[in-house]
């Protein structure tokens, strides 16, 4: 039997001075599809934050600001899946590990290592990335996965039997 997976796509643009030490987000937009259900949302009230000298990075996402084709699956989603009222938002705050100096011009393979919190739970993760500096501006990507048993999340469908998310994450700021 195929399993559906939810997928979340992140992509954020932001204006920059390269020589900044802390990169605001300015405008973006996160999207996830479940694959098997059709099921697909867009955000684009969110707020990330990446630091090159520290070697940070956070996210923090309204999640009431996905919206779904059909307003019925977005009242679901808010009332009875991530129940929006109680838990506003999804966040993630995390060290980028490397020894490189993120500096100079070029593709870096990356580390992050930090807390998301989704609902009620809090929790370590990592992901493996890439950041590439270049006088555009800095752009990250990274894909990991998110069972959804470790955060709470239930009834998104009762027959939908993946417990895994997987997510894309692409972050431009320049």
């Amino acid at each position: 039997m195929k399993s559906s997976i939810l997928i979340l796509f992140i992509y954020v643009v932001s204006f920059i001075n390269l020589s900044a030490q802390s990169l605001a987000l300015k405008e973006g937009n996160i999207r996830f599809i479940s694959e098997k259900k059709g099921i697909s949302a867009e955000n684009t009230t969110f707020k990330s934050e990446i630091n090159i000298q520290e070697k940070s990075i956070s996210f923090s996402i309204t999640i009431k600001g996905f919206i779904f084709k059909k307003p019925k699956m977005q009242d679901h989603f808010n009332d009875k899946v991530m129940i929006s009222e109680t838990f506003p938002t999804a966040s993630f705050n995390g060290k980028i590990i490397t020894t490189e100096d993120l500096s100079k011009p070029e593709t870096y393979e990356v580390k992050v290592e930090g807390n998301m919190q989704i609902k009620d739970v809090k929790k370590e993760y990592n992901a493996n990335g890439t950041i590439k500096i270049s006088a555009d501006g800095v752009a990250v990507k990274s894909e990991f996965m998110i069972n959804k048993k470790d955060f709470n999340i239930e009834g998104f469908y009762a027959n939908m039997t993946d417990d895994i998310i997987k997510v894309f994450l692409v972050s431009v700021y320049h």
